[in-house]
């Protein structure tokens, strides 16, 4: 496997961070913003992986 780079560390964590700040209610009326962020943040993320992954096949 690769090592990640610092974009896909950095959107791991704020798409972990965002999704369990929607969850958690830490911005009331936030999370209409936070979730769709964070689950792009980590979609993006596996579909680096997914490429790396496919590329390296």
């Amino acid at each position: 496997m690769p090592s990640l780079p610092l974009a896909v560390k950095f959107a791991l964590g704020f798409g972990l961070a965002a999704n369990l700040a929607a969850a958690a209610g830490a911005l009331p009326g936030g999370w209409i913003v936070l979730l769709p962020l964070g689950n792009l943040a980590l979609l993006g993320a596996a579909g680096w992986l997914v490429w790396r992954w496919l590329a390296d096949r």
